[in-house]
């Protein structure tokens, strides 16, 4: 009853690679970071509510940060592109190159005009923070343009998933050895993967909205 009424209905979800600049080393375990992009009819009182619904979320879990074999979370914020973005930050930065799969995560949080990002990570919330505040002039000429317009839109980069691969060659070879693969099998297998992942362009579903129809495009390639 107090969220819905705030929503526009439009909800966009992102993943992408991270960097982990903020920790000095590496998760054991790499996955993406990934966040929400959510259009609301009432922008700044969603923004408390979803604000107060993340700070809660993070107290929550701070709760178990022992369990999760991590340091606790501190609220802080920042300004970035004249845009605010509260996120959590830890007390002293994580060091190790095997770190729990918890430090994937730096929660974090902005509002960009009417749009509101909910963040596993800092620098994510960043990247999205700058791609909305510079996403006007790009609308507006693809509707000057008269071309159809995407309202849903899937990418897979290839790459990217040979990257995680890669990044996380360790852990795999380890559960292919332990399902009874010798280590030169498994080895064969994640090199030829991602030499397989790597020859493909990036994958795209789109529906597209044109004035008379709405058509459904895929787009692919090798390279």
């Amino acid at each position: 009853e107090d969220v819905l009424p705030l929503l526009t209905g439009r909800i966009a979800f992102v993943a992408a690679p991270q960097d982990y600049a903020y920790l000095d080393g590496k998760p054991g375990v790499q996955i993406p970071a990934f966040g929400l992009v959510i259009e609301l009819a009432k922008p700044r009182e969603g923004s408390d509510i979803l604000n107060l619904v993340a700070q809660t979320t993070l107290t929550i879990t701070n709760l178990e940060a022992s369990k999760q074999k991590r340091q606790p979370w501190v609220q802080s914020s920042e300004t970035f592109q004249d845009v605010q973005i509260n996120f959590a930050r830890y007390l002293e930065r994580p060091k190790g190159d095997q770190l729990a799969t918890s430090y994937n995560f730096q929660p974090a949080s902005a509002l960009v005009g009417n749009r509101f990002i909910l963040s596993s990570s800092l620098g994510l919330c960043r990247q999205l923070v700058q791609a909305l505040s510079n996403e006007g002039s790009d609308a507006a000429r693809a509707t000057v343009a008269g071309s159809g317009l995407p309202n849903f839109i899937q990418e897979f980069a290839p790459s990217v998933a040979a990257d995680l691969v890669e990044a996380n060659a360790a852990v795999i070879h380890a559960k292919n050895v332990q399902n009874g693969k010798t280590a030169e099998q498994s080895a064969r297998e994640v090199e030829g993967l991602c030499k397989l992942l790597r020859h493909l362009t990036t994958i795209q579903l789109n529906t597209v909205q044109y004035s008379d129809h709405m058509a459904i495009e895929l787009h692919g390639g090798w390279k």
